[in-house]
Order: structure tokens, then C-alpha cells, then sequence
């Protein structure tokens, strides 16, 4: 199944093979951090760093504000995403999701606790996990 720019969280794009890509400089995910920071922070995506944009996306997906994603944050973030997008079933989505899920936990949790803190969110990304 081919899903294509997909967030996650965080901006997490998804391609047939269900590999997590995060590009902070995207024209999709510089839209999509500006559509959850509306009236959070009056800052423009364009003009964030990418450290910047990392935060406020892990920040406005941080629902529970224990400075950690879990998967129920990150299943939570991707089926509003994918409420947005034409797909077929809710069976392909939820299949869709809990491998989204599992496939960004592996990239992202180096220490293999389940959750992903913000440094590991931001080395994942910038190392191209």
C-alpha cells in the first residue's frame, strides 16, 4: 500500500516500503507545523532552524506534555493525518498506522524504552533513521 506524506509526527512521510523520512524542509511539513502552531507561536516554519521545527513538532505532539512520544501519541497523530488523506478501509488505515507506529519507534527510540524523547527524535531525524 503506498501512502504518501504521511506526518508524524511528526512530519513522518511514509513510501510503500513503510520507512519513516523526515525532511523539515518539505513543503508539506513546513504546511503542517504551520497549520498546528497557528495561534501557539507567531514564528514562520521558513524561518526556523531545523532544531526549531524538530521541537515544535515534537512539542505539538506531545498530548500528555511528558516531554516523551508514545505509540498511543504517535497512532493518535497519524489517523488525524490519515482522516485527511482519500484511503480505502478502516482496515487499511489501521493497518497502515500500527505499522507506521512500529516502524518509528524502531528509527526513532535509541534506547529502546518505547518512548521517544526529544533528543532521540532529533538525532533519529537528522541521522536519516
Amino acid at each position: 500500500m503506498k501512502v504518501v506524506c504521511l506526518f508524524l509526527f511528526f512530519t513522518v512521510c511514509l513510501a510503500s516500503d513503510m520507512k519513516v523520512n523526515f525532511n523539515p524542509n518539505s513543503d508539506a511539513a513546513k504546511e503542517h507545523l504551520k497549520e498546528d502552531l497557528e495561534g501557539v507561536i507567531q514564528k514562520n516554519p521558513d524561518e526556523m532552524s531545523m532544531e526549531e521545527m524538530q521541537f515544535h513538532y515534537f512539542r505539538e505532539h506531545d498530548y500528555n506534555n511528558d516531554k516523551m512520544l508514545d505509540g498511543n501519541e504517535l497512532t493518535r497523530k497519524l489517523m488525524q493525518q490519515l482522516d485527511r488523506l482519500p484511503t480505502t478501509t478502516e482496515v487499511d488505515k489501521e493497518k497502515v498506522v500500527m505499522a507506521a507506529v512500529e516502524e518509528a519507534l524502531h528509527s526513532f527510540d535509541l534506547d529502546g524504552d518505547g518512548l521517544i524523547q526529544l533528543h532521540e527524535y532529533q538525532i533519529g531525524g537528522l541521522s536519516g533513521h
